[in-house]
């Protein structure tokens, strides 16, 4: 797995609370779609899309862009995958796309607008880069006007029976 992710990812609240992720440099995930490689071993299926694996990450089968970093929740371990989009929420009344020019300029686009709120964006590193857009997030959070941000982190789901 390539060493250009951060080691720890920390997310903050509006209410102050802090949720930190820690890479797990020994896993990697890449769609459950590719066929498996030989000696590679599943360690968990995310979902129907996604699977993680036990490393060697480096076979010259895969590319670097197939595979995606894994980190920890803390404290409970439980896995999570960054898709490379962040969620940035600016101040209220300040429309996304009026900031557009600035967060090109930190090497990031507006991917989304949803629809449900004008001062909310899903953004994207413009390289396209997982490595990338979590570098890009501290400086996202630094920019005048920007409330939160967010890496969107793929979790296992969890299903809660109805007995």
């Amino acid at each position: 797995m390539p060493s250009d992710y951060p080691v720890q990812i920390e997310v903050r609240s509006n209410k102050g609370q802090i949720v930190r992720y820690r890479l797990a440099p020994e896993l990697y995930a890449r769609s459950s779609k590719v066929p498996r490689s030989p000696g590679e071993r599943v360690v968990q299926r995310l979902d129907d899309r996604f699977a993680i694996f036990h490393v060697p990450a480096s076979s010259t089968s895969m590319a670097e862009r197939d595979v995606l970093p894994v980190y920890r929740a803390q404290p409970s371990g439980t896995f999570a995958i960054p898709t490379g989009r962040l969620w940035v929420r600016f101040a209220e009344g300040i429309d996304a796309t009026q900031k557009r020019e600035l967060v090109e300029k930190v090497g990031c686009s507006l991917e989304e607008l949803p629809p449900w709120t004008a001062s909310g964006a899903w953004v994207r590193a413009s390289s396209g880069k997982v490595a990338d857009a979590l570098a890009a997030a501290a400086v996202l959070q630094g920019l005048p006007g920007v409330e939160h941000v967010e890496p969107q982190m793929l979790l296992p789901s969890v299903r809660k029976s109805l007995r």
